[in-house]
């Protein structure tokens, strides 16, 4: 048996995977990436704005994502997008309002990342949710 193949194969693999996710980066993810390279985005308060900045710009495809899915639905489809849009608002709401409360009691100021990163996951999470719709409905 050639055991070279057992060193070299995994790493091909590892190449590959890493060069697929590279290319699927959503620009946003690419955004953040940059911006935590940076000098600025290494401090605290640097890390912090740029993610910040990231949730806020998933705020935004969420809004573009729900009016294009908005825009090819029959009237009843309408009727229940609005309703999930509402009721996933009050949860953001919420769910925000639960994360402040836990984080509000951790000592010093390293919490804020991971604070402003567990709201930007549950607003990514929803605007990739209506792009797949949109796709689906589409039949892309």
């Amino acid at each position: 048996m050639n055991y070279k193949l057992l060193y070299i194969v995994p790493f091909v693999v590892t190449l590959f995977i890493s060069n697929v996710n590279a290319q699927s980066k959503h620009p946003i993810d690419k955004f953040l990436e940059d911006c935590l390279g940076h000098v600025e985005g290494l401090t605290k308060a640097g890390s912090d704005g740029c993610i910040k900045v990231a949730r806020e710009k998933w705020e935004e495809e969420v809004h573009v994502n729900y009016m294009s899915l908005l825009s090819i639905s029959e009237d009843q489809e309408k009727q229940m997008l609005k309703s999930m849009h509402l009721e996933w608002i009050k949860y953001k709401i919420v769910r925000y309002k639960l994360l402040d409360d836990i984080y509000s009691k951790k000592k010093g100021g390293d919490h804020i990342a991971t604070l402003e990163s567990e709201k930007m996951k549950i607003v990514k999470s929803y605007a990739l949710d209506l792009k797949e719709m949109y796709h689906s409905s589409m039949g892309l």
